[in-house]
C-alpha cells in the first residue's frame, strides 16, 4: 500500500509541475538539478542518506505547492490546500510511525530553490539561481534529436542503414 501511495503522488506532483514548467524545460530541468543536489547535500548534513526517494519528491512536490498554493486537494477525504500539502504529508508520514527527516529534508531542499529562485529577486533584486546557458542548449539539442529534425548519424550510418557520405575519402573510392 506504501509503495503504491508513493509511486501515485510521484506521478501526480511530476505532472502538475509539467504543467507549471510548460515551454520552460530549462528552468524545469535546472530545478530538478538543484533540488537533486541540495537534497544530497541536506541529507549529508542531516544522516539521512536515502536522498532520490522521499527527500527528492518532496523537493519538487515543496515546490509546486508554493507556485500554486490555492489549489484545494483531497486526501483520504480531507480537504486540504496545496500550500499545505507538505506539511499534512508529513503529518500523516509521523502518524503513521515514519520519520519525518526525510521529508524535511526534501522540504528544505525545495524551500531553498524557491527561495533563491522567486523570493531572493523579487525582495532583494539578487538573482543568484539563472537557468545556465548550457542548460538551455542541452535542452534543445535533446528537443531536436527527439523530434527528428535532424538526420541521425551513428557511426558513418543514415537511420535507413544506408551508408552515409562521409566526405572526399569515400568519394574518391568511388561511393560505397
Amino acid at each position: 500500500m506504501n509503495f503504491f501511495f508513493a509511486m501515485m503522488m510521484i506521478y501526480y506532483t511530476f505532472s502538475q509541475v509539467e504543467k507549471h514548467y510548460e515551454n520552460k524545460e530549462s528552468e524545469m530541468a535546472t530545478m530538478l538539478l538543484f533540488n537533486a543536489v541540495a537534497g544530497i547535500i541536506y541529507g549529508w548534513l542531516a544522516n539521512e542518506y536515502m536522498v532520490m526517494q522521499s527527500p527528492f519528491v518532496f523537493s519538487v512536490l515543496y515546490v509546486w505547492t508554493k507556485l500554486v498554493p490555492d489549489l484545494t486537494m483531497q486526501i483520504y477525504g480531507m480537504p486540504v490546500q496545496s500550500g499545505n500539502l507538505p506539511w499534512a504529508l508529513i503529518a500523516f508520514h509521523l502518524f503513521t510511525g515514519g520519520n519525518p527527516f526525510s521529508d524535511l529534508v526534501g522540504v528544505a531542499a525545495g524551500h531553498t530553490y524557491y527561495y533563491l529562485k522567486h523570493v531572493l529577486p523579487e525582495s532583494h533584486g539578487y538573482n543568484l539561481l539563472n537557468t545556465p546557458n548550457w542548460m538551455d542548449n542541452l535542452i534543445k539539442r535533446l528537443k531536436v534529436w527527439a523530434e527528428g529534425e535532424q538526420p541521425r548519424r551513428v557511426f558513418g550510418i543514415n537511420n535507413d542503414g544506408a551508408n552515409a557520405n562521409v566526405g572526399r575519402w569515400q568519394q574518391n573510392r568511388g561511393g560505397n
